[in-house]
């Protein structure tokens, strides 16, 4: 008996010294690799009117990637529902394939292409493409040094629909991405 309480007095000692003990450090956060840079994607500006009702983004990134030599870019605005209810939003894509600096880029409905996805609270997910319909429907990269600056104008028509009853008219739209 008298080993058995030597043992858990041992056992009790050791937690109570482990315990203590690593709880001395200070949480860091930070990454072991610090080159990473972490883009903060409430920064920055992705606004544009659609169908006459104002769309400003809250979270807007974008990505800048080259594979094999080609460089392809893409800009995402996502409007939040009034409640911030996680399954409602609204979401602008437009991509550039191959991208070849700053210039006005018309939508060709397959490497330079622009999205809009509606989801709503049921489940049901609509999304829209944008129509190739000639200079006018496009992206412009105005600048894309410490950032990416541009504007787009569009109309999006829902996939899968022949009438253009319910298509949306997009104007005046801007991005202002910093890196």
């Amino acid at each position: 008996m008298k080993r058995f309480l030597q043992f858990s007095l041992l056992i009790a000692g050791v937690s109570l010294l482990t315990a203590t003990s690593s709880c001395q450090k200070d949480y860091n956060a930070t990454t072991a690799n610090d080159t990473i840079k972490t883009r903060n994607p409430f920064l920055g500006d992705f606004t544009c009117s659609m169908n006459g009702e104002s769309f400003v983004a809250d979270f807007k990134s974008f990505s800048d990637v080259t594979f094999e030599g080609t460089r392809s870019v893409s800009f995402v605005g996502e409007k939040f529902s009034y409640d911030r209810d996680p399954e409602v939003s609204q979401i602008i894509s437009l991509s550039i394939s191959p991208y070849e600096g700053p210039k006005n880029y018309p939508l060709n409905g397959w490497g330079i292409t622009a999205t809009y996805t509606d989801r709503k609270k049921d489940g049901l997910t609509k999304v829209y493409r944008g129509k190739v319909l000639d200079e006018s429907t496009s992206i412009n990269v105005t600048a894309d040094g410490t950032g990416f600056t541009g504007n787009f104008a569009f109309e999006f028509k829902p996939v899968g629909s022949t009438s253009d009853s319910f298509n949306i008219i997009i104007t005046n739209g801007q991005f202002n991405l910093p890196k």
